[in-house]
């Protein structure tokens, strides 16, 4: 095994690392067409037979040309030998410097050879040569043979695929291997330009995603305010089915196509309703109705950062920006969608005048005539690097940019010794001081011949610390040859026309440059005055700058421009015309060719810029000044319920200060009976689901105050939560007046109830002392008169428990009837005690039955006369006896009416005494049961009578469910209190 390692003629490498965009290796495969470096090597090899091959890191064979069948037949299909091959691809890789190669002999005693391939300091490959024999060494046939018996091959095919072997000699060697060197030098020199133009176009891209997402969080603002503004500068369009037959748009949508509001402009209408009058395109091409915005997200199909045009009826094109996203109804089901654009058109014109402007530059940069533009850095550390370098270096000095900007030093390198300690100190006071590098200095070209260059800077420095020069290059060769000229003959003339022609070439670069540019003498005449500068403000004629572009009889007072002929430095300011137009002026000290004094002025129109800066800022100052101005509070918190913006009306309201309010979770200020149904609600918001409730807040001295909360979930462009925007209206006086009101009713009724009470015991009472005057007196004999007032008496009583149960209670529309009716039969079983009969009640009640006035008066009226009749007639000679009121509603049977539906109830009154005689109950002559008919009727119920060992009345009767709403209503509010 033999190695030896070679150097061909020098090539420049320069060690700056390089990676992609994310961070990882760049791959050789990425940054080379195999396709055409496989044609360039086959082309190689038939010309002088030398086989060759491109690996990457990995071992992968990216292009090859000209294997040998001793190795493709014989070596790498036997596994030990194999191994000797890829130990040898591995050792031949191993620590081969840049612009070198190393030479090995394999194990399998074929020669190989291996130059690195390198990317800007970076090894991402190799360039593998091999597979032949020296010609000056004797072919080893006995060795060979050895092998062959050792592994298994043919012998005798394995020496014809031995002698085809190439048989090479070292200097073929030495110069195929120059040849592979200077190949890798160029795959690296390209791939790094390609990788270069990567990057700069990654940089330009994430500009251009800055930008976006600059106008993302614009349009969020916007939509923040959506709900408390009526319209918005966005055209809102609004898909009301899933098949997006119907889309209707906002103020702004209708104006951009001039349509009245409520048009339809679904393009999936129904033939005939389809509208004409616009059409959408995107690159160029209409979209089809199904890939509209609108259209995709009514079918669940979320739509982002969406470029369209529009294209009105009249031909004008309109660029919009937006985003569109699916309605869903309560049950996740797609009602349609919503989209919102914004107008991008000037955005996109201003994008491609930049362009076009960034363009222009860069061509004239590259095209300067004799000069160079350049970009040098220099860091902290003291190290320094060209950022850029136009292409007219090459012409200028010999030298190629990208030369430049890989090693800096080889452009020192042409600079004679001598001038090189002033060239230093010229940076470092430059540097230091700010101020401009200004230096002629000669250069050495490659061809041997000697050129006079200027060099032209203005430092500026970052807030990272380094310093940046702007500046050019310029050949002043002929310029020096002039002064020569002047100093060597006594003819002027020629002097002359040589500054007249570096003045004019120079007026040339200024003519071209799309920025107006004006050279002013001391006494401020315009000596110069480019194309820009010329059709803004016309031909100056020489005239003072003050009669020419302001119309003004003496200088400005507020004129800047001079101040660098006192300073020496570069001055930055804002100039305004009469017609108020507003331009940013730069000022620079400028010696013309002839050496006189000047002020170089550079004005930037940003007329249409200011404008609209003031506009965004009225813009934001109208919308803040409405937010702070509102009678609510404007509140926005975080997903956190962190408190992020609130108005000065939360100041007023709660008296806190906004520093003790902004940062602060909202906890703090709810009552605490409140904050679990917030939280709940908190939930709701993170479903997307807006929501208005009543909510009481707490102010920093203790004291509640009630307000109306109308809350609206906040989303990113993701979809992802991030806060709520709610608008809270103090409703405290609204409380106050119903809880006032409240108590006003309550006392109302009670009064009435208890007067209506007092009533019928005064009643009751009457009735009391009138039948105790008949009773006295000796010409009333019969009972009957008594038991007439005490059975008046009773029904009386029955209406008076009524109404005292609702005083005592807290309903006063319904009544809780069956513990009524345990009162009231208490009441009769009181008054009608019958000596030594024994009798029992027995009650069986369903709970909680809430009647009104209409429904309990007429049943317990039924009761009273039922019960007190079963006392007075059912046990007549007994000793004992029982009965027995049961009261339920069925269950299974229901009364519908085209009114309303309603609830059957039963009333069973039954006892076991003497019972009934067969007669007709309707017809009785007997007032009470003709009552108790009566009152059935009113009922709207029915009547059935049973003589089953005893008496038992059965009573159906209906309430009907608004009747039973009310009832429930009214107990459940009962029972929470």
């Amino acid at each position: 095994m033999k190695v030896k390692t070679g150097q061909p003629p020098e090539i420049n490498l320069n060690p700056v690392h390089i990676s992609k965009a994310d961070g990882t290796a760049i791959e050789l495969a990425s940054i080379i067409d195999t396709e055409a470096v496989q044609s360039l090597i086959n082309d190689f090899y038939r010309l002088v037979h030398i086989p060759m091959a491109l690996f990457d890191l990995k071992g992968n064979v990216l292009v090859s040309a000209g294997w040998q069948d001793i190795c493709t037949k014989f070596h790498r299909v036997n596994p030990e030998t194999c191994k000797y091959c890829i130990e040898s691809d591995q050792k031949l890789s191993l620590n081969v410097a840049p612009g070198k190669y190393k030479l090995y002999k394999c194990r399998n005693n074929i020669w190989d050879v291996v130059t690195p391939i390198m990317v800007e300091g970076q090894h991402i490959g190799n360039i593998f040569s091999g597979q032949f024999l020296f010609e000056d060494e004797p072919l080893d046939y006995e060795l060979f043979r050895s092998q062959a018996r050792k592994y298994g091959f043919n012998e005798e095919e394995y020496i014809k695929a031995l002698e085809k072997i190439p048989r090479l000699s070292r200097e073929d060697i030495d110069t195929g291997m120059a040849f592979f060197m200077t190949f890798a030098n160029m795959i690296s020199q390209l791939s790094y330009s390609n990788i270069k133009l990567s990057q700069s176009l990654a940089e330009r891209d994430a500009v251009v995603e800055a930008l976006q997402e600059s106008e993302k969080r614009e349009k969020a603002r916007s939509d923040e305010l959506a709900a408390v503004l009526d319209a918005v500068p966005v055209a809102v369009y609004t898909t009301h089915d899933p098949q997006a037959l119907k889309i209707t748009g906002n103020r702004l949508s209708c104006k951009w196509l001039r349509i009245p509001p409520g048009t339809n402009l679904s393009k999936s209408a129904l033939e005939g309703e389809k509208p004409e009058f616009f059409k959408l395109f995107k690159d160029g091409v209409e979209i089809p109705p199904e890939k509209m915005p609108s259209q995709l997200s009514a079918a669940g199909i979320e739509v982002n950062d969406c470029e369209l045009d529009i294209v009105s009826a009249d031909g004008r094109i309109r660029h919009v920006l937006g985003n569109a996203r699916p309605l869903r109804d309560e049950n996740g089901n797609l009602r349609g969608s919503i989209s919102a654009f914004i107008d991008i058109t000037e955005r996109k014109r201003v994008e491609e005048a930049l362009r076009k402007s960034e363009e222009h530059l860069r061509l004239l940069s590259d095209n300067l005539p004799d000069s160079a533009v350049y970009q040098y850095t220099l860091d902290p550390d003291g190290s320094g690097c060209f950022q850029y370098v136009s292409a007219g270096i090459e012409r200028l000095i010999g030298l190629n940019s990208r030369d430049i900007l890989n090693d800096p030093s080889i452009l020192y390198r042409i600079i004679p010794s001598q001038y090189m300690g002033e060239l230093i100190e010229a940076g470092v006071r430059s540097a230091h001081e700010l101020s401009d590098f200004d230096m002629e200095l000669p250069v050495e070209l490659p061809d041997g011949r000697l050129k006079w260059i200027r060099l032209n800077s203005r430092p500026r420095r970052l807030p990272e610390g380094r310093t940046i020069w702007d500046g050019v290059l310029t050949d002043i060769t002929r310029l020096k040859r002039a002064e020569e000229v002047l100093r060597e003959s006594e003819s002027c003339r020629k002097v002359a026309e040589a500054v007249d022609t570096e003045r004019r070439r120079f007026f040339d670069v200024l003519e071209t440059l799309p920025v107006m540019i004006a050279l002013l003498t001391p006494d401020h005449r315009i000596a110069f005055a480019n194309r820009p500068f010329r059709e803004m403000f016309g031909n100056s004629g020489n005239r003072h700058c003050f009669e020419h572009c302001f119309r003004n009889n003496e200088p400005c007072d507020s004129c800047k421009a001079y101040k660098i002929l006192e300073t020496g430095q570069p001055y930055h300011w804002e100039i305004t015309t009469p017609e108020g137009r507003v331009f940013d002026t730069y000022n620079l000290p400028f010696i013309d060719v002839d050496g006189s004094r000047m002020t170089l002025e550079m004005d930037i129109d940003i007329t249409e810029r200011k404008a609209a800066e003031e506009m965004l800022r009225d813009s934001e100052e109208k919308y803040r000044n409405i937010v702070e101005t509102a009678n609510e509070i404007i509140l926005i918190t975080d997903n956190e319920a962190v408190i992020n913006y609130a108005n000065s009306k939360l100041v007023d309201m709660l008296e806190y200060p906004l520093d003790e309010v902004i940062g602060k979770p909202i906890w703090g200020f709810i009552s605490k009976e409140c904050i679990p149904a917030v939280r709940q609600n908190l939930e709701k918001r993170r479903q997307g689901i807006s929501e208005s409730y009543e909510l009481k807040l707490i102010r920093k001295d203790g004291s509640p105050v009630w307000t109306f909360l109308n809350a609206k979930p906040l989303f990113d462009r993701n979809g992802s939560f991030t806060g709520v925007m709610s608008m809270l209206t103090d409703i405290s006086k609204r409380k106050e007046a119903e809880e006032a009101l409240a108590n006003i009713e309550t006392a109302r009724k009670k009064e009435i109830h208890h007067r209506i009470k007092n009533n019928l015991q005064v009643i009751s009472s009457l009735l009391d002392l009138q039948a105790d005057q008949f009773k006295n007196r000796e010409d009333i004999k019969d009972m009957e008169v008594l038991s007439a007032f005490r059975e008046s008496q009773d029904r009386v009583i029955s209406m008076a428990l009524i109404h005292e149960e609702l005083y005592r209670g807290s309903g006063f529309e319904t009544l809780n009837f069956s513990p009524y009716i345990q009162e009231l039969t208490e009441n009769l079983f009181n008054t009608y005690s019958l000596g030594d009969t024994r009798i029992t009640l027995s009650m069986d009640l369903e709970e909680d039955l809430f009647f009104n006035m209409d429904t309990a008066v007429p049943l317990g009226m039924i009761v009273n006369e039922l019960v007190s009749n079963s006392l007075k007639h059912a046990f007549g000679g007994r000793d004992k006896g029982e009965i027995c009121i049961q009261l339920y509603r069925e269950k299974l049977t229901k009364f519908k009416s085209e009114e309303s539906e309603g609830t059957v109830f039963v009333l069973k009154i039954s006892d076991n005494g003497l019972g009934i005689p067969e007669i007709d109950v309707e017809n009785l002559d007997s007032l009470g049961m003709q009552l108790v008919t009566s009152l059935v009727d009113q009922l709207d119920g029915k009547l059935e009578l049973k003589r089953n060992n005893g008496t038992e009345f059965i009573i159906r009767f209906k309430v009907t469910d608004k009747e039973n709403k009310v009832q429930f209503a009214l107990k459940s509010s009962h029972t929470s209190k």
